[in-house]
């Protein structure tokens, strides 16, 4: 169960509508998929980074010994889904002042992403969320919640199963051009300019569903 807590923690970093933009901008560049795989990869190092670091940090903050398990208190799995609730009732606000149009973030991730070569791209994507307050804000968390479900202090397993799921947001850009096996940049600008409208909307909904479970689960646990 604390395994599915920590999963499900995670998942409001996963539908990062800018991120997941920026992916859709490196396919249209000149270097395409390539580039944009490398983005992937170096999001996905960087997540299991963080991941493993913070599982480390919380064990050993805990005082673990002999194999035992460290204790997370059920406040703390409220608090996480408090957090979870705020930020999709902050990205629901910031839709509406949008009103459907994208704003100034579109051209600065125009820039970032022109003429980006794999080896800067996957540079990028480590960047990214090795800086990003928000990908720390849950990954550590979610790392607490794999600590405490982790009876033999093993820190391999479960920070790759977190970090697959901290990149399914920007995976998803690159599956769907290679499943659709379209690379046609008025296709993917459809995609994207869909995505730059609706993205905060996807995300507050599965931060306020993901925070309200976790705030319930903690609350029955007191």
């Amino acid at each position: 169960m604390l395994i599915l807590d920590g999963l499900l923690t995670i998942l409001p970093v996963t539908f990062s509508s800018l991120s997941i933009a920026l992916v859709l901008l490196v396919l249209l560049g000149t270097h395409g998929v390539a580039a944009a795989w490398a983005l992937v990869a170096g999001w996905f190092a960087a997540s299991w980074a963080v991941l493993a670091l913070a599982m480390l940090g919380v064990s050993g903050l805990a005082g673990r010994s002999g194999g035992a398990p460290v204790t997370l208190p059920p406040l703390a799995q409220v608090g996480v889904g408090a957090g979870a609730v705020v930020l999709g009732l902050v990205l629901l606000v910031r839709r509406a002042r949008r009103a459907g149009h994208p704003g100034p973030e579109l051209a600065r991730l125009a820039r970032l992403a022109d003429g980006l070569t794999p080896m800067r791209s996957a540079l990028l994507g480590f960047v990214l969320v090795g800086l990003s307050v928000r990908q720390w804000l849950f990954l550590v968390p979610a790392a607490g919640f794999f600590a405490a479900a982790d009876a033999t202090g093993g820190v391999l397993w479960l920070p790759v199963l977190g970090a697959a799921v901290a990149s399914l947001g920007v995976l998803a850009p690159v599956l769907l051009a290679a499943w659709s096996q379209r690379t046609d940049p008025q296709y993917l600008r459809r995609v994207r300019r869909w995505w730059m409208r609706e993205g905060d909307t996807v995300g507050a909904v599965v931060a306020v569903l993901v925070g309200t479970v976790l705030a319930v689960v903690g609350l029955l646990r007191l």
